[in-house]
């Protein structure tokens, strides 16, 4: 059953750089970015801000990017749930992917998945962050909360709206099973020595990309 679970952070990073993923399937060693390590970090400080109920007010005599109005809107929209959930592993065989949201909150009626993100967004949520959420939405609803039509991202770095709704659309759930095959094959492909690298494509996530200095290598090497 493993052999056909792909999980819901591939299916998001795969719409960001098919490469990346083949890079990762491919185990190829990689220098962790500051920017990962960094972003780490304030998940974990995230969850111990809404798991203990930490004073989150002294992080404006600290250096995180962590904006405390968007922690006061967290605050508000998890009033009334008493279970959380953190990092939960989920299988759906449904589906067969796998997802491990930041958050699943649980009331007595209602249940909300919640992602935490520090992208600064301009207007709209990426759509690689729309995957992402409707990915993991799905495999709650599937496991846990059955009826949950909707997951939230919540950018923790800007003021205005932090928390944004994705709704399952049937648009993205199409788009997510056709990655989550695109996906499969290219495994098997590896798997039978089949050397399909995706083509390389430059973009700003270059940058903070942990593959970048191989791939540039090989870009270069092959060009």
């Amino acid at each position: 059953m493993q052999e056909t679970i792909v999980t819901a952070s591939d299916v998001a990073l795969y719409v960001k750089c098919p490469r990346q993923v083949y890079f990762k399937l491919k185990k190829v060693p990689y220098v962790e970015r500051e920017e990962r390590v960094k972003g780490r970090v304030e998940h974990l400080l995230l969850r111990n801000i809404v798991e203990k109920n930490f004073d989150y007010r002294i992080l404006e005599k600290n250096d995180f990017e962590i904006c405390i109005s968007a922690l006061n809107e967290l605050e508000k929209f998890l009033m009334n749930f008493n279970t959380k959930f953190f990092e939960q592993a989920l299988v759906s065989k449904k589906y067969g992917l796998a997802a491990k949201p930041d958050l699943i909150a649980v009331g007595e009626e209602n249940c909300e998945v919640i992602e935490f993100k520090g992208t600064k967004i301009r207007h709209d949520i990426t759509y690689s962050d729309k995957i992402y959420v409707c990915a993991q939405t799905m495999v709650v609803e599937d496991t846990l909360c059955p009826g949950l039509d909707h997951g939230n991202v919540f950018y923790y770095k800007i003021s205005n709206k932090p928390i944004k709704t994705v709704y399952v659309s049937d648009k993205l759930k199409s788009k997510i099973m056709e990655i989550k095959s695109s996906i499969l094959s290219m495994k098997k492909d590896i798997e039978c020595k089949k050397d399909n690298m995706p083509p390389y494509c430059e973009k700003s996530l270059c940058k903070t990309c942990d593959y970048a200095y191989y791939c540039l290598y090989l870009n270069n090497k092959t060009s």
